[in-house]
Order: structure tokens, then C-alpha cells, then sequence
């Protein structure tokens, strides 16, 4: 059994991408994500958008969809066509390679792009474009909300050793996983289940936790991890 600490959307994602493959998986979302009032006035002035999470998707608004929208990676690209825009360009999961995709499909000055975003950030798309004068308004669309407990499930899952192993995409998720783990005891059984995560970064934050067993997937992206796990677990 995996758990998914994802928030229960992206979680339920996975975990059913995961269990049509064979591997067991229950979501175990930390987070919860809280959509946030936003001026819907500004988003349809704008010229296209940037989204640099899947969450922030919602937002788009329902006129004008075939302006641009640029995406941080495959995930938030699906959600922006199934928003129903169409005229989607998809970075490679990383901020400051969409930054620089934008500035290159934007050759000329005057586009007025508005990014769709967290209350935190971990990279400032709007100061990197606007240094190329390409003019970037900003929403802050939602927030990720840390959860005050663990399912109950997750917590006899855990206690009764069938968890195996545990999936983390962010440091945030694993920082609040672990926070919660110690909280009701079940810290020094699941440090010693393999953990899956999306970047080294997260592994190094890992490994001096004291997590034995910690895989980094190929490419920082869902499904990347999802594959990770899925070869795993046929070894």
C-alpha cells in the first residue's frame, strides 16, 4: 500500500492511475486546497494566462477561450483544456523554463498576461517576464491549507504495517506529512517505508529527516513519480 499525501483531488489522480496498475493506494491528502475570491473582471482583460499549478485551473474564465494560456507542465495543461481552452502551451514542470518559453513564443512587447496563483509561490514568474517587458497582472486563486490531522484510515493503515510506502511532490507536503506522522506516533514506522518523491530537493529534506529508503523520480512531474512506483513495485 502507497499513500498519496497530495491534496484529495491530485490524490484520488494518482491513486487511481496507480491502483488500474496494479499497486495498492490509499490518498492521504496533508493539504486541502481553498479557492480564494479573485477580480474576474481583470481575467477577462487580460491577453492569455499563466498557470503554474493544476489547482489554479478553476479560475480560467468561461469567455475569450481561445486566448493562450501557459502552463508550468503536462497536469495544469490538462486542466486548462478541460476548462476548454485550446490554444495551450505546455512548459517542462519547472517556473523558470516557462518564463523562458514565454519570452520566446512572445517576441514582441505590449501582451498583457495574467497569472493564476498560490498565496506561496516558489519561483516569481512576474518579476522574470517583466524584466522582457511583458506585462503581468497577477490573482491569487486558492491556497493550500495544511490539514490538522490524518484520515483515519491512513492511521490504522499505518498502524497496522500495510503501508509501504509514501508519495511526497513538494517539500511543503512532506514537511506537514511529517508533522502529522510524529503527531500521532506513527513516526518511526513510516520513516522506514520507501519514499517516492519528485525532486532531489525533496530528498535531501528526506534523507535528513531520516527516511532509510528514498527514490527521486526521472523528471519532476506526477506521473513521473507514478512511474517510479509502479517499476517499484515489479521488482
Amino acid at each position: 500500500m502507497i499513500l498519496s499525501l497530495r491534496d484529495s483531488e491530485l490524490a484520488d489522480i494518482d491513486c487511481n492511475r496507480l491502483i488500474k496498475r496494479g499497486v495498492d493506494a490509499f490518498a492521504c491528502p496533508v493539504h486541502v486546497a481553498k479557492h480564494k475570491k479573485f477580480d474576474n473582471n481583470a481575467l477577462n482583460k487580460a491577453d492569455g494566462f499563466i498557470l503554474t499549478s493544476q489547482q489554479a485551473a478553476y479560475a480560467l474564465p468561461d469567455e475569450r477561450k481561445d486566448r493562450p494560456v501557459w502552463c508550468v507542465g503536462r497536469a495544469s495543461a490538462s486542466s486548462a483544456k478541460a476548462r476548454g481552452y485550446h490554444n495551450v502551451h505546455i512548459g517542462t514542470s519547472d517556473g523558470r523554463a516557462l518564463a523562458d518559453l514565454i519570452i520566446k513564443d512572445l517576441k514582441t512587447e505590449g501582451h498583457h498576461l495574467c497569472w493564476l496563483r498560490a498565496t506561496k509561490i516558489s519561483f516569481d514568474i512576474k518579476t522574470a517576464l517583466e524584466a522582457e517587458a511583458i506585462h503581468i497582472s497577477q490573482q491569487t486563486v486558492y491556497e493550500m491549507v495544511a490539514q490538522d490531522t490524518l484520515p483515519e484510515t491512513a492511521i490504522k493503515l499505518i498502524s497496522n504495517g500495510q503501508v509501504k510506502a509514501v508519495m511526497a511532490l513538494s517539500k511543503a507536503q512532506l514537511g506537514q506529512a511529517q508533522k502529522l506522522f510524529q503527531q500521532h506516533d506513527l513516526w518511526q514506522d513510516i520513516k522506514l517505508c520507501d519514499l517516492f518523491v519528485v525532486s532531489q530537493a525533496v530528498a535531501d529534506m528526506a534523507s535528513d529527516a531520516g527516511w532509510q529508503s528514498v527514490i527521486v523520480a526521472r523528471r519532476k512531474r506526477a506521473i513521473s513519480v507514478q512511474a517510479a512506483v509502479i517499476c517499484h513495485s515489479k521488482t
